[in-house]
């Protein structure tokens, strides 16, 4: 039955008060009553760093799409990072990024502004916002399991223990949201239930994360305010450099397969000269530190199969890196959750009209096989990238060969050609799909094109 605010539904349980949860719980809240969040973190008011997100220390990328979900539900987020210190860096002209041998054609055609800030300050500014609505709750504690309906093909709730109690207690839901990030129970919990094993889907690449923050030089000592270094096969070796709040860089070091950079200040720097490119390292070298080095290990692409599930229950959706997990430094994951959580809205203002009280019967289902679908093209880009390294092991689909080789010279051509740049950037960002990249303009200027070798070093 429809209520007075026009909400169809009564209550929604988010497991996890990360970016996905908060996401979800933003999602949720224009069609239930109630949204309670439950995190096992004491959620910080400030912009603190916390256990539940291992890798906030490091470079994070919240890619368009992902930005333009958030700012549709929060139009006042992005003034709000600019007042905490965020810089919005135009990628089209000011990033300097070196890959398979030259930097990409920086110019004035098109724009794709992107923000840079720290992790706990982009959450906190997002939670913040979530907290403000009035239907959204936050509890701290403990999620110990789903509580079900007696023949468990319905998830009514989950088991909960608030923290520092002693004693479990149900929480009732007419939906549940799993966004409780990569560590996820929920598989144990299925199994509980009945269900078999979920279809799993992984990509090992050992990934190592080093990364400090800096002083910033000051303003306008390079022509350039942001700087990628990936290289490209063979090389394993990566360099980020990103301008952030404080009047600080933040300056992350990765390597890929085991080849990790060293948390200690003479192997960190050390590392940095084994880069394709000396550039990086000279922009570094001379900073003024202020901070350690911190250090981070991310060992696979994982990807839970949750859609080919034939008896997935009802009320349970999954969502953010619980349901799939990519290498990061291709950036996508809390653009990926925002995505799942703008599915998850659509589907539910479906269900919704269909005057309901709670989500009907096939609903979790449907809505797991339509956000699988939205995650095939960011988990095709990113595991073929990977799969340049013969000693990443997994099933190679049909054709695998071509698209690496084809990506790879619109790299190189994206090096003269402004116009090359700016569209993978569109596609990057999933503003635009990855078939952008195929149409006869852009297979025309790839194929015929000479890519400038060596390409200019920045300035």
């Amino acid at each position: 039955m429809s209520t007075s605010n026009g909400r169809r539904f009564g209550h929604a349980v988010i497991i996890g008060g990360s970016m996905a949860g908060l996401s979800a719980a933003r999602a949720a809240s224009d069609h239930f009553e109630r949204v309670t969040i439950v995190e096992r973190d004491a959620l910080p008011t400030d912009a603190a760093h916390r256990k539940g997100v291992p890798q906030g220390h490091h470079l994070h990328g919240l890619l368009k799409r992902g930005a333009n979900i958030l700012t549709e539900w929060f139009p006042d987020l992005m003034s709000g990072l600019a007042a905490a210190g965020a810089q919005q860096v135009n990628l089209v002209s000011e990033l300097m990024w070196y890959q398979f041998g030259g930097w990409k054609a920086r110019s004035n055609v098109g724009r794709m502004d992107a923000i840079s800030v720290t992790r706990p300050t982009l959450e906190r500014e997002v939670r913040q916002r979530v907290r403000a609505v009035p239907n959204v709750q936050v509890l701290e504690g403990n999620v110990a399991g789903l509580a079900a309906s007696p023949d468990k093909s319905t998830v009514q709730g989950v088991i909960f223990r608030r923290a520092g109690g002693s004693a479990d207690e149900t929480l009732a839901a007419d939906l549940v949201v799993d966004a409780s990030g990569r560590g996820t129970r929920l598989p144990a919990w299925l199994e509980a239930l009945g269900r078999g094993k979920i279809k799993e889907s992984s990509f090992q690449v050992d990934v190592g994360y080093a990364t400090r923050l800096y002083k910033a030089p000051p303003e306008g000592r390079y022509p350039w305010r942001l700087m990628f270094v990936t290289g490209g096969y063979p090389d394993k070796r990566m360099g980020f450099l990103s301008p952030i709040e404080g009047g600080r860089w933040m300056c992350t070091l990765v390597g890929t397969l085991g080849e990790h950079p060293p948390t200690d200040e003479a192997g960190y720097l050390e590392f940095a000269k084994g880069l394709p490119v000396p550039d990086w390292y000279q922009a570094v070298k001379e900073l003024e530190p202020v901070t350690d080095v911190a250090g981070y290990k991310f060992p696979s692409h994982l990807r839970r199969h949750y859609e080919a599930m034939a008896d997935f229950p009802d009320g349970l959706a999954v969502l953010g890196d619980a349901h799939c997990s990519f290498n990061p430094i291709f950036g996508q994951g809390m653009a990926i959750a925002a995505v799942g959580a703008k599915v998850l809205s659509d589907h539910l203002a479906v269900a919704g009209a269909a005057g309901a009280g709670a989500p009907p019967r096939g609903f979790s289902r449907r809505y797991q096989q339509a956000l699988a679908r939205e995650s095939n093209a960011p988990w095709t880009v990113s595991t073929t990238e990977d799969m340049r390294f013969p000693e990443v092991q997994g099933t190679r689909p049909f054709g695998t060969g071509f698209v690496l080789w084809y990506t790879k010279r619109l790299q190189e051509v994206a090096t003269v050609d402004p116009g090359i740049a700016y569209a993978f950037y569109q596609v990057a960002n999933m503003v635009a799909p990855a078939s952008e990249l195929m149409k006869p303009s852009v297979l025309f200027k790839v194929l015929k094109g000479r890519p400038n070798s060596p390409a200019a070093r920045p300035g």
